[in-house]
C-alpha cells in the first residue's frame, strides 16, 4: 500500500473553560508553512514576541468566532500563560498527526 500525501491541515477540537465558568468548543488547525514564515518575522524582534504568540493563536483558531478567540487570548494574557497555551494547542495537533 502506498502512502497518500495531501496539503490538508490537521485539526483538533477542544473545550475551553473561561474563568467565569462558561465553556466554548473550539477547533484548532495546524499552520501552513507560509503562516509559519510570517510568524517568524514577528519573533525576530523580541519586543514583538508576545504579539507573535497572539497572532499564532489567532491563526490556529481562525475557524472560530473571532470574539471568542479574542476573549481566550485576553484571558490567557491577563490571567494565564499564552506561551503554555499555544504550546498545548500545538501538542494536541501533533498528537493528532501521529495518530494517522
Amino acid at each position: 500500500m502506498s502512502k497518500v500525501f495531501s496539503a490538508k491541515r490537521k485539526t483538533v477540537e477542544f473545550e475551553y473553560e473561561f474563568l467565569d465558568g462558561t465553556k466554548a468548543t473550539l477547533k484548532a488547525r495546524s499552520l501552513s508553512t507560509k503562516e509559519q514564515e510570517e510568524l517568524q518575522k514577528e519573533f525576530e524582534d523580541e519586543k514583538n514576541a508576545i504579539e507573535g504568540i497572539k497572532k499564532s493563536i489567532r491563526l490556529a483558531l481562525a475557524g472560530n468566532d473571532k470574539d471568542i478567540v479574542e476573549k481566550v487570548i485576553k484571558e490567557q494574557y491577563e490571567n494565564g500563560d499564552l506561551i503554555e497555551f499555544v504550546g498545548s494547542i500545538n501538542e494536541l495537533i501533533r498528537e493528532e498527526k501521529e495518530k494517522k
